[in-house]
């Protein structure tokens, strides 16, 4: 976190820390976080130790068809990704924006490749540090935009992945 912020700040852009969690119930983003917090806790586990480091808890990709997200459970956190640029179907970015229309919420590309960084974008104005931004997502001050990774991005990470995975030594 140290050696991003001071990066951020050379290069004039808020940083934001924080991490993908998988809770034993789904994924959850930590935002505003300055510790890793432990995997496989369960989401009430996982929202006290966002909470102990004053960050905000964002139910990701809840309605994912893999399973990953919390589904209806994503109520407890304090926002909600109602759009995912990686999500296969559809359906599930519109169920969420649905099921969670009372809620704080993002957008975010859930890139795994750099190609897929800034589909699912969420777009702050008047933010200048990361308590703004983080405020501005509490206060639904936000916006989103909404575009889908494109299926050749999404093919060419695809047999990446698989090509490495006959490079990798597996010790079982």
């Amino acid at each position: 976190i140290k050696e991003a912020r001071k990066e951020a700040k050379k290069q004039n852009i808020i940083f934001i820390p924080g991490m993908e969690i998988s809770s034993s119930d789904g994924h959850i983003i930590a935002l505003g976080i300055q510790e890793e917090i432990k995997p496989k806790l369960s989401i009430e586990e996982t929202l006290d130790e966002i909470k102990k480091q004053s960050g905000i808890a964002i139910a990701v990709h809840p309605f994912d068809f893999r399973r990953k997200g919390l589904g209806e459970l994503g109520k407890k956190c304090d926002a909600i990704e109602i759009f995912n640029a990686l999500n296969i179907d559809r359906f599930a970015n519109k169920r969420a924006e649905i099921f969670f229309r009372n809620k704080p919420f993002i957008a975010g590309s859930d890139a795994h490749w750099i190609k897929m960084l800034g589909y699912g974008t969420t777009i702050f104005k008047d933010c200048f540090d990361e308590e703004d931004c983080l405020r501005a997502i509490m206060k639904k001050k936000v916006k989103i935009k909404k575009k889908y990774i494109p299926v050749k991005i999404i093919t060419d990470w695809s047999v990446i992945r698989i090509k490495y995975s006959y490079y990798h030594k597996y010790v079982y």
